[in-house]
């Protein structure tokens, strides 16, 4: 389940920035 952490983060950075505008 550890194997794809880049995957995560690339979703939580868009994620971010669709949530402050």
């Amino acid at each position: 389940i550890k194997v794809r952490p880049q995957r995560h983060q690339a979703y939580t950075r868009p994620h971010e920035i669709s949530t402050s505008v």
